[in-house]
């Protein structure tokens, strides 16, 4: 979905300063201060607050990030939606029990970060994740899937360009 090898290398590490003991000074050595100021505003508050606190904020700061934190944030919600469409459709509703907030919250947290994310820019990623929303949504209230067109996973005209061409 990018030509920018900062971004991509900024969507493989977005979970490292959460995740791992990757401090943000090896990731500014080793990749450079853009893919550290990306890996930045993707990264949630600590562990330590609440769901909802981390959700909050999360949500809060979508107008403060870049274009380029928004690319990888939306392609981290469209994976993390697609895994669990597929888990949910093998283990049910016991999906449920794995995480820390009921699958309601969960929906509604993507749901937010679609409608911040939507007005912000447009892109490809935004339609994907619309359309893993739809797909979870469906799975989980066992609602036939609705009759849509197929869309084939392409990079469109909006998708190769660089980023500075959508400033606003």
């Amino acid at each position: 979905y990018t030509d920018d090898e900062d971004v991509v290398v900024a969507g493989l590490l977005h979970d490292a300063l959460e995740d791992t003991k990757y401090s943000r000074e090896q990731i500014k050595k080793d990749f450079g201060e853009k893919v550290l100021k990306i890996v930045e505003e993707v990264t949630e508050k600590s562990k330590k607050h609440s769901w909802e606190e981390r959700k909050m904020d999360y949500l809060m700061n979508i107008p403060k990030k870049s274009i380029e934190a928004c690319l990888v944030a939306c392609a981290d919600k469209v994976h993390n939606l697609n895994s669990l469409t597929a888990l949910y459709q093998t283990v049910g509703d016991a999906l449920e029990k794995r995480f820390n907030a009921p699958m309601g919250k969960k929906i509604w947290f993507y749901e937010e970060i679609y409608k911040a994310m939507k007005p912000r820019f447009r892109h490809g990623l935004i339609r994907e994740l619309h359309h893993a929303i739809e797909e979870f949504n469906e799975v989980v209230s066992k609602k036939p899937p609705k009759k849509r067109k197929t869309i084939k996973r392409f990079i469109g005209p909006y998708d190769l360009v660089r980023w500075q061409h959508f400033s606003a």
